[in-house]
């Protein structure tokens, strides 16, 4: 329909139902009273189209195609934030049907379900870059932790060294003073446990944390997939429409649905492996706590930031009894190696549980 003169032309003359969107614009824009019904319409339709694209649909036949409106649709905002609000609760067929149900017509709907497929395809992305870089980070905290406990445990062995070679002397002119060094050696070497058990305590609560993480970003990818499968079948369904601008429109929303559908899929693959580089790092973190035990006697230790504070409180008096007790030690160890009688030093280090096979020559 070609359109001239538009500012003599009266509404009442204009045939409405056989105008394009963009007829119907031009004659909202020349200032002519459009009927409320056919200027939304055009204002949706127009919407729903990228730039550039040819479109002749009329309202009439665009009508015929989406014959069960029942309702004005509300507004995107409006629409958007009550979807939002449901989004956790339902999948994304069930927000479709829920949509339906309430009036709105299937095009709106499924540009609805477009619109929110590029933002989940979006998302998706931004997911496989943080489970990305959350496998690297696990990875990357174990390497630190191996050098760290590599290095402990050499030093332990250089402190067992020390303990074996002053158990085997045995002139009984050092004999007291051999007794006193094992026992400050055998100390450091617990002590020296205890900071490599703190060390992959540390780096397991580390990689734990990074499980919840995983798994959220897992879910952003199933959401993704949920909404891109149903924004294809809706777009399918509009391409099998006789009118080319919805055969157009449906390709584009199923183009929007597979992309949605892809970048989901790939950031649930890419969880799946980030999962399992993390469970064989938590491994390699208890083999850790395994060899330290077994160089050491030092046993392992669990962190948890939620009672570390109640932790602190309980270390500090342990710390404390520990104190009086270690001194009130220190005082029976000088008595004992004062008294320069064998069998009191080595009652002595049987109430503290020391090694006393090599005092016996």
């Amino acid at each position: 329909m070609e359109i001239s003169a538009i500012s003599a032309v009266s509404p009442k003359e204009i045939d409405w139902r056989r105008l394009t969107a963009k007829e119907i614009i031009k004659y909202e824009n020349e200032g002519v009273e459009v009927p409320d019904e056919y200027l939304q319409w055009a204002k949706d339709f127009q919407n729903a189209l990228q730039a550039g694209d040819n479109d002749d649909t009329t309202y009439e036949t665009a009508a015929a195609a989406s014959a069960n409106t029942t309702a004005q649709p509300q507004s995107e905002e409006a629409s958007e934030g009550s979807e939002e609000q449901e989004s956790e609760k339902l999948t994304a067929e069930q927000r479709r049907d829920k949509m339906l149900e309430s009036g709105e017509s299937y095009y709106k709907v499924a540009r609805t379900f477009s619109s929110e497929s590029k933002v989940k395809a979006a998302e998706s992305v931004i997911a496989d870059a943080i489970l990305n870089e959350t496998g690297s980070n696990s990875d990357s905290k174990v390497e630190s932790l191996e050098s760290s406990i590599s290095a402990l445990l050499e030093e332990a062995d250089e402190l067992k060294s020390q303990i074996e070679s002053l158990k085997n002397k045995n002139s009984k002119d050092n004999k007291l003073d051999n007794a006193a060094k094992i026992i400050q050696l055998q100390r450091q070497l617990k002590q020296l446990g205890a900071s490599g058990q703190a060390m992959t305590a540390g780096t397991d609560a580390d990689l734990n944390e990074y499980n919840s993480v995983i798994d959220s970003q897992r879910s952003i990818g199933a959401d993704a997939v949920d909404t891109g499968n149903v924004t294809v079948e809706m777009g399918e369904k509009l391409k099998k429409s006789s009118w080319i601008s919805l055969f157009i429109i449906g390709k584009k929303i199923i183009k929007n649905g597979k992309k949605s559908i892809e970048k989901g899929d790939m950031a649930q693959q890419t969880a799946q492996e980030v999962s399992s580089i993390n469970s064989q790092n938590i491994s390699q973190v208890s083999k850790k706590q395994n060899e330290i035990f077994a160089k050491t006697g030092a046993a392992a230790v669990s962190f948890d930031e939620g009672d570390a504070k109640s932790k602190d409180a309980k270390n500090d008096g342990e710390e404390s009894s520990k104190a009086q007790t270690e001194e009130k030690s220190g005082e029976n160890q000088q008595a004992a190696i004062a008294s320069g009688n064998i069998d009191e030093i080595m009652k002595y280090k049987i109430r503290k549980g020391e090694d006393v096979n090599s005092e016996s020559s």
